[in-house]
């Protein structure tokens, strides 16, 4: 039973590679095995091992003192699961979290949440572990914020969706900027099965494209670079990345920043020594008068200051991401997501919809 789940939570194989596997290592090594379990047995195996992994106290968080991430991970059907994550308060190595440095505290789904009952998943969290986490990382979602400060809970931001929220708030409605949008959108839909198509932009997200929009300006600044190289009528489809450089350069200049930012605290953790850094680094790369960038380097100044104000002492070094979170259902959203544009096109069609 031990081996069967090893080999699969291992090995990444499916459950069918795991009886096949069985089946070769008992003849193999003469093992003398009467029976092989099922595919189906040993899917029940690694659901129970899992379930029991979840049921579990976890005393060395208690111990060690620990951190608790957490956010609305996934949507399934009309319903909405809330994920809590454990892990060790003090950042244990260089490097992003891992799977193996997370254990689960709670999984809970409802159509529905609010500050309230989130508060309840803390409490109860908080009664599994045997104590309060020392802080908490969530993004800037209102309803979580809310229920950290009931709770008396030390709440950290996760930086990434910080600093995408900053850089929203300043060009979301921005007029210069919404022109570079629309001709980024109309030239996707446009030349998309023409001859310049090999050149087109990457494709954004639709639910905070913010969080990903440094890949497009550097699209753009790459554009810029080669315009020269181009043919007569690959100029005249890409021309607005000439028209629009003064928007695309100051965009360039605050996603390097917050690049760098992202990459130093999600690998180094949240720290005294760390925040320096990332202030030196404001000052060297967002000292210019721009009215956009004079408030992103305010904007990013509080939000710093407020970070390095929650730590306990210059010795701490905090985690500050949630993307543990996002990596580990990032997969089953990318199928997720193309099953449901399938079935789109399959309703269209066998409603006399044509596409061309």
């Amino acid at each position: 039973m031990s081996l069967s789940v090893e080999i699969y939570v291992r090995c990444g194989c499916g459950f069918r590679p795991v009886v096949s596997l069985l089946e070769y290592l008992n003849k193999i090594f003469d093992w003398q095995l009467e029976k092989i379990p099922t595919r189906n047995t040993i899917e029940n195996w690694v659901k129970k091992c899992g379930y029991k992994i979840y049921q579990e106290p976890f005393p060395s968080l208690k111990q060690e003192g620990y951190a608790q991430i957490i956010d609305e991970s996934m949507m399934l059907g009309s319903e909405k699961m809330l994920l809590s994550l454990g892990i060790n308060a003090q950042k244990q190595c260089t490097g992003v979290l891992k799977r193996g440095d997370i254990k689960i505290l709670d999984i809970s789904v409802a159509s529905r949440w609010n500050s309230q009952s989130i508060e309840e998943i803390f409490r109860q969290t908080e009664r599994k572990v045997g104590s309060s986490p020392v802080y908490v990382v969530s993004d800037n979602d209102s309803k979580l914020v809310k229920a950290i400060g009931q709770s008396g809970y030390t709440h950290i931001r996760d930086i990434s969706h910080t600093l995408a929220l900053f850089s929203e708030g300043l060009y979301k409605h921005d007029e210069e900027f919404s022109t570079y949008s629309k001709c980024l959108s109309c030239v996707k839909i446009r030349e998309v099965m023409r001859p310049a198509s090999y050149l087109l932009p990457p494709r954004q997200r639709t639910i905070a494209r913010f969080m990903n929009l440094s890949t497009t300006v550097e699209w753009s600044i790459k554009m810029q670079r080669c315009f020269g190289s181009l043919n007569k009528e690959e100029q005249d489809t890409f021309a607005f990345s000439n028209t629009h450089k003064t928007i695309i350069n100051e965009l360039s200049i605050i996603f390097e920043f917050i690049n760098y930012a992202q990459s130093l605290i999600k690998t180094k953790g949240l720290s005294s020594q760390t925040i320096k850094l990332v202030l030196k680094k404001l000052n060297r790369k967002l000292n210019f008068q721009s009215k956009r960038i004079k408030l992103f380097n305010a904007l990013v100044r509080d939000y710093l200051k407020a970070e390095s104000g929650k730590l306990n002492s210059k010795k701490c070094i905090w985690n500050a991401s949630s993307d543990i979170i996002e990596s580990l259902f990032g997969t089953f959203k990318l199928i997720q997501g193309d099953a449901s544009l399938a079935i789109g096109l399959l309703f269209a069609k066998k409603s006399g919809f044509h596409f061309e």
